[in-house]
């Protein structure tokens, strides 16, 4: 499944100008978010192959692509799959316990997200994090709820 049954790109918008997330917008969204590269699309580059590019119009964001990563975790650099990797394993500043990163739960810790099948898409914005449920399918295969910056935690009604 690529494509949400909630997404509202319209049908005929080039895979290359297809939006993530309602708004479009991606200013003062974590830096995650704002990477393109993490997509499957066209013009969108693998570190050991590229996207399958019959695929088109993805409605997800995927947390462990071969896309490179801008971003490092414990000196880990690489593709988002290799430091999402090593953040999943050694933790990072957001998941400590007296000082000391910790592993994450893999329950908690996505691997695909959905910024279109949420009950307030168009409220989605990292000042109203707490009031927007984002979907997310965990490294562990379940499906939950968390913030829009995930790492700040799972989201509760």
């Amino acid at each position: 499944t690529y494509l949400c049954p909630m997404d509202g790109n319209d049908k005929n918008t080039a895979s290359k100008d297809w939006n993530q997330r309602p708004t479009g917008d991606l200013s003062g969204v974590d830096s995650q978010i704002k990477v393109k590269s993490t997509f499957d699309r066209d013009g969108s580059v693998g570190v050991h192959g590229n996207p399958n590019a019959d695929v088109e119009k993805i409605s997800y964001f995927y947390e462990m692509s071969d896309a490179a990563c801008a971003w490092s975790n414990h000196e880990v650099t690489g593709t988002w799959y290799e430091v999402k990797m090593a953040q999943l394993k050694q933790g990072d500043d957001d998941n400590k316990y007296q000082h000391q990163d910790i592993p994450w739960e893999p329950s908690v810790f996505p691997v695909y997200r959905c910024f279109w099948h949420t009950p307030n898409p168009m409220k989605a914005s990292p000042s109203n994090s707490r009031d927007v449920p984002i979907g997310n399918i965990s490294y562990a295969g379940n499906f939950f709820y968390s913030r829009i910056t995930w790492e700040q935690g799972v989201w509760r009604p």
